[in-house]
């Protein structure tokens, strides 16, 4: 065992918002660039959680407070090099119980195949974030955006179709844009808004993962905690409003 062996654990918290904010999915990802045997993985549920799936499907303990799987890493290439990886998913429905999104101001004005889009987000708990918003059937120089912080970038919707996005950064919690957009295709009535936060703070992660068999091996655990948060899609057509 070299002594720069390491071992990422990755949680990943997947939110849907509506009226409420909801938990639909947790993922844990274990990295780690040796192969590492005769693990078990531990996942503590919340007691409120309404669990609909998890994968892989068979774990080896199963109850309503925790649920047990056996690790059989499998070998990837990934950053040029081999590593090794096991994953879970959990499907469920929980409700945040505290508001993460504090303000959400859609302003739309459709002009035939035109559209503006006022937009306005505040969080007091997320201060570090990204917005994004699309990607939009159109092309990039057919977008001007008005914000201190942001990008237009590609977006792959399948292995060789790009269409662009627009990527806000926070100021302190909070994001305003003015996007328009020229020339959209008549097919398309909405489009997907988005947050994405690499830093989530780990004492919002409703579930807890303990990793055991990591004694008989000298790896570094790094921990990495991110979460997705899915908003409403922004009509733009005039019947969608």
């Amino acid at each position: 065992m070299v002594k720069s062996s390491y071992l990422e654990l990755m949680k990943v918290l997947e939110i849907e918002v509506s009226n409420i904010e909801v938990v639909k999915r947790f993922i844990t990802y274990i990295t780690s660039n040796t192969k590492l045997e005769k693990l078990i993985l531990e996942c503590f549920l919340p007691p409120e959680i309404y669990l609909e799936n998890v994968y892989p499907p068979n774990p080896s303990s199963y109850s309503k407070e925790r649920i047990v799987w056996k690790v059989r890493m499998y070998p990837r290439f990934f950053e040029n090099k081999i590593k090794y990886s096991f994953g879970i998913r959990i499907d469920c429905f929980l409700k945040l119980s505290r508001e993460l999104i504090k303000d959400r101001v859609v302003i739309i004005t459709p002009s035939n195949n035109d559209v503006s889009i006022d937009v306005n987000i505040k969080s007091d708990i997320l201060k570090e974030y990204q917005l994004v918003i699309g990607p939009f059937t159109t092309r990039s120089e057919s977008i001007e955006v008005k914000a201190d912080y942001y990008a237009i970038q590609d977006w792959n919707i399948s292995w060789n179709i790009k269409y662009p996005s627009v990527v806000l950064e926070t100021n302190n919690g909070k994001v305003s844009a003015l996007i328009k957009v020229k020339n959209l295709s008549p097919d398309i009535r909405e489009v997907p808004m988005t947050i994405y936060i690499d830093n989530f703070p780990s004492y919002l992660i409703p579930f807890k993962v303990n990793i055991k068999g990591l004694k008989e091996y000298n790896v570094k655990v790094i921990e990495v905690n991110r979460a997705i948060i899915h908003l409403p899609d922004i009509p733009l057509r005039i019947e969608f409003i």
